[in-house]
């Protein structure tokens, strides 16, 4: 609609989860979740570290 060229919108918000659950920072990860509307929606994260034990 806007060219000839696509543009992609939220590149950031699709491949930030992706490139957290790929080595080496998936050991590191316990789990990524999407923001409540309050902190941010779609654009923002909760990302849940693992514990050193």
């Amino acid at each position: 609609d806007g060219g000839p060229i696509p543009v992609r919108d939220g590149v950031l918000r699709h491949q930030v989860p992706q490139w957290l659950s790929m080595p080496p920072l998936s050991s590191l990860v316990l789990q990524v979740a999407q923001a409540h509307v309050s902190h941010g929606g779609g654009g923002a994260y909760y990302v849940y570290l693992r514990r050193n034990r």
